[in-house]
């Protein structure tokens, strides 16, 4: 069974996304 709600999956889901971005954006711009 899922013990983690649903609002927190959605959480780390946000947090990853913008830490990919990040790192994107700077690999992009700064290389």
């Amino acid at each position: 069974r899922n013990l983690r709600p649903k609002y927190v999956e959605a959480f780390w889901n946000l947090v990853n996304w913008a830490f990919v971005a990040e790192q994107f954006e700077g690999k992009t711009f700064k290389a």
